[in-house]
């Protein structure tokens, strides 16, 4: 699993077009905006299983509560890799990420698509921990 973590002061996106592998959608969930999010890019990797989800989940934790983040978006981001996951499990491991950052009560978690090709604007802030990287 890798992840490019950024502490953002904004972070949008829009839907541009799907892969065979993409999640359908609603007209909602077409494009977001969101103001002050850790913006998180994973990648789910062949290697990948349940058992580092407890790490992950303690590191972001750890990373929000340095950063004062409320807001966590888990945006899959398979460019991070060369050894992919099939789609099947890496939206399995993703969910349950995303359900266990849900469990969090210090701050609120968005996943967004899967298997969409997506028009970002990203707005990074500048300070130690705002462009961090991870690999499980």
């Amino acid at each position: 699993m890798r992840l490019l973590i950024l502490d953002c002061k904004k972070f949008e996106y829009k839907l541009d077009h799907k892969t065979q592998v993409a999640d359908e959608v609603t007209e909602d969930l077409m494009q977001g905006k969101y103001d002050n999010p850790l913006v998180i890019f994973i990648a789910i990797e062949e290697k990948d299983n349940e058992e580092i989800i407890p790490r992950v989940v303690n590191d972001i934790k750890g990373i929000t509560r340095n950063n004062n983040s409320n807001l966590v978006i888990l945006n899959p981001f398979a460019h991070l890799s060369s050894s992919l996951a099939k789609a099947e499990k890496a939206k399995n491991l993703l969910n349950k990420l995303a359900e266990k950052l849900q469990e969090c009560a210090d701050f609120k978690t968005i996943k967004s698509v899967f298997g969409w090709y997506k028009q970002f604007l990203v707005d990074v802030k500048g300070h130690g921990n705002s462009q961090l990287y991870r690999e499980y």
